[in-house]
């Protein structure tokens, strides 16, 4: 897993939390 792809994932999961 690299450094940039952890940081997307981390936005991602910050859109999910924000829907829920």
């Amino acid at each position: 897993m690299s450094p940039e792809d952890n940081g997307q994932s981390t936005l991602h999961c910050d859109v999910a939390k924000a829907d829920i």
